[in-house]
Protein backbone atom coordinates (compact mmCIF):
# COMPACT_ATOMS: atom_id res chain seq x y z
CA UNK A 1 0.00 0.00 0.00
CA UNK A 2 2.76 2.28 0.94
CA UNK A 3 4.11 1.53 -2.87
CA UNK A 4 0.65 3.16 -4.24
CA UNK A 5 0.62 6.21 -2.15
CA UNK A 6 4.34 6.97 -3.63
CA UNK A 7 3.09 5.64 -6.84
CA UNK A 8 0.07 7.89 -6.65
CA UNK A 9 2.30 11.28 -5.42
CA UNK A 10 4.87 10.91 -8.10
CA UNK A 11 3.14 9.84 -11.22
CA UNK A 12 0.43 11.97 -12.58
CA UNK A 13 -0.74 8.91 -14.77
CA UNK A 14 -1.85 7.04 -11.60
CA UNK A 15 -4.66 7.40 -9.41
CA UNK A 16 -7.25 6.14 -7.28
CA UNK A 17 -9.28 4.02 -7.84
CA UNK A 18 -6.09 1.33 -7.09
CA UNK A 19 -7.42 -2.24 -7.20
CA UNK A 20 -5.47 -4.71 -5.21
CA UNK A 21 -5.71 -8.12 -5.77
CA UNK A 22 -3.98 -10.43 -3.39
CA UNK A 23 -3.00 -14.30 -4.93
CA UNK A 24 -0.23 -16.76 -3.45
CA UNK A 25 2.69 -17.51 -5.34
CA UNK A 26 2.64 -19.67 -7.95
CA UNK A 27 -0.91 -19.12 -8.27
CA UNK A 28 -3.22 -16.91 -10.30
CA UNK A 29 -5.61 -17.83 -7.98
CA UNK A 30 -7.29 -14.77 -6.59
CA UNK A 31 -7.81 -15.26 -2.64
CA UNK A 32 -8.71 -11.35 -1.68
CA UNK A 33 -9.39 -8.24 -3.94
CA UNK A 34 -10.11 -4.58 -2.77
CA UNK A 35 -10.97 -1.27 -4.57
CA UNK A 36 -9.59 0.91 -2.65
CA UNK A 37 -11.16 4.35 -3.69
CA UNK A 38 -11.03 8.32 -2.62
CA UNK A 39 -13.26 8.02 0.39
CA UNK A 40 -10.86 5.21 2.16
CA UNK A 41 -10.00 6.18 5.62
CA UNK A 42 -6.88 3.96 5.77
CA UNK A 43 -5.56 4.65 2.52
CA UNK A 44 -5.99 8.83 3.32
CA UNK A 45 -4.12 7.98 6.65
CA UNK A 46 -1.44 6.26 5.03
CA UNK A 47 -1.20 8.57 2.07
CA UNK A 48 -0.60 11.60 4.79
CA UNK A 49 1.88 9.55 7.10
CA UNK A 50 3.97 8.97 3.64
CA UNK A 51 3.99 12.78 2.90
CA UNK A 52 4.69 13.29 6.61
CA UNK A 53 7.82 10.76 6.86
CA UNK A 54 8.89 12.51 3.49
CA UNK A 55 8.85 16.16 4.41
CA UNK A 56 10.80 14.87 7.65
CA UNK A 57 13.29 12.61 6.20
CA UNK A 58 13.98 16.02 3.83
CA UNK A 59 14.20 18.43 6.60
CA UNK A 60 16.78 16.50 8.23
CA UNK A 61 19.46 16.41 5.41
CA UNK A 62 21.90 18.44 5.89
CA UNK A 63 22.12 21.24 2.73
CA UNK A 64 24.33 21.07 0.56
CA UNK A 65 26.67 23.57 -0.48
CA UNK A 66 28.46 24.51 -4.19
CA UNK A 67 31.52 26.60 -3.80
CA UNK A 68 31.88 29.88 -5.41
CA UNK A 69 34.68 30.96 -8.15
CA UNK A 70 36.99 28.09 -10.14
CA UNK A 71 34.98 25.18 -11.27
CA UNK A 72 37.33 21.63 -10.60
CA UNK A 73 36.60 20.49 -14.44
CA UNK A 74 36.23 22.13 -17.63
CA UNK A 75 32.55 23.05 -18.91
CA UNK A 76 31.04 20.49 -20.84
CA UNK A 77 30.97 21.08 -24.41
CA UNK A 78 27.72 20.62 -26.86
CA UNK A 79 27.86 19.21 -30.35
CA UNK A 80 26.09 20.05 -32.92
CA UNK A 81 26.04 18.57 -36.29
CA UNK A 82 25.43 21.55 -39.38
CA UNK A 83 26.00 20.42 -42.87
CA UNK A 84 27.84 17.26 -42.01
CA UNK A 85 30.14 18.84 -39.69
CA UNK A 86 30.67 18.81 -35.84
CA UNK A 87 30.42 22.14 -34.62
CA UNK A 88 31.61 21.83 -30.89
CA UNK A 89 30.96 24.72 -28.67
CA UNK A 90 31.26 25.19 -24.34
CA UNK A 91 28.30 25.57 -22.35
CA UNK A 92 30.27 28.23 -20.31
CA UNK A 93 29.33 32.25 -21.34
Amino acid sequence: MVRATAGVCLNLSVGLPIDLLIYERDSLDVRREKRIEQDDEYFRKLSSAWSEALRSSFAKIEEFKLQAGKRPHPAPRLYHRRNDKLDVRSTRR
